[in-house]
């Protein structure tokens, strides 16, 4: 038996590209942002200390713990919180908690972009609330969503459920009221992705990021619909894209 982030592998739902995109789940971190590099420099950093500090560890020592929950849970936080019960609001507004803005680069012009997306957008981060809003705020992108969950929003039924939770999609799809079919994930995370799949999503890589970081390959899964180099690529025709 096949299991993927504490979960048993499900068989993937089938998606018809003939149903209209009604809801788009966004991503913010490299894929609305530029932010391999510098910007996860400094929060994967902050985060090594706030380990070191919590549990003694050496510097190291919590570089390796941050990476292997992030590995197993999806987020570090979530895996400090199942652990060790660690506040991940504390964690959280800690390591997030400072001046972003000299780190914020975009490529292209991603609010055009989305302005011409037909359907609703929400940000769906793992990053903090106070994170996502100063993002966009000094990007000027605030104007092209329509709402904003945030991983300080995914705590309910007394335990928190960031990306990649099918739980949560499920109670997203619930508060939008559309149908799974109707909805679409875009993301870079090849977890988060995999895990909408199942959940009968349509899905999204934006990997420009990753491959000008060289962070892992671009070959295609067979969980991701499409692959895009930017969010600009979501509006382009299918004429435009068979010219590349």
């Amino acid at each position: 038996m096949t299991v993927l982030l504490g979960r048993e592998k499900r068989r993937m739902p089938a998606t018809t590209e003939r149903t209209a995109v009604k809801l788009w789940f966004i991503d913010l971190d490299d894929t609305v942002l530029r932010s391999s590099g510098g910007l996860f420099v400094a929060l994967h950093d902050r985060m090594n200390r706030f380990l070191m500090k919590e549990f003694g560890l050496s510097e190291e020592e919590a570089t390796e713990m941050r990476q292997r929950y992030w590995a197993q849970y999806g987020t570090t936080f979530l895996g400090l919180w199942r652990r060790h019960g660690v506040d991940p609001l504390r964690f959280l507004t800690e390591t997030h908690d400072f001046d972003v803005r000299p780190y914020l680069h975009k490529t292209g012009d991603p609010g055009r972009a989305l302005e011409r997306l037909p359907g609703r957008k929400v940000l769906y981060t793992n990053a903090p609330r106070n994170y996502a809003e100063a993002a966009l705020t000094h990007l000027r992108l605030t104007h092209v969503f329509d709402d904003l969950v945030c991983s300080t929003d995914t705590h309910f039924l007394g335990d928190w459920a960031p990306k990649p939770s099918a739980r949560m999609l499920s109670h997203l799809l619930a508060r939008y009221r559309v149908r799974a079919a109707e909805a679409a994930m875009v993301d870079d995370s090849f977890f988060n992705l995999r895990i909408a799949k199942e959940a009968g999503l349509r899905t999204v890589c934006c990997y420009g990021h990753h491959r000008a970081h060289a962070r892992y390959p671009m070959r295609k899964p067979a969980y991701v619909d499409r692959m895009i180099a930017q969010l600009q690529d979501l509006t382009r025709t299918g004429e435009e894209r068979r010219g590349e």
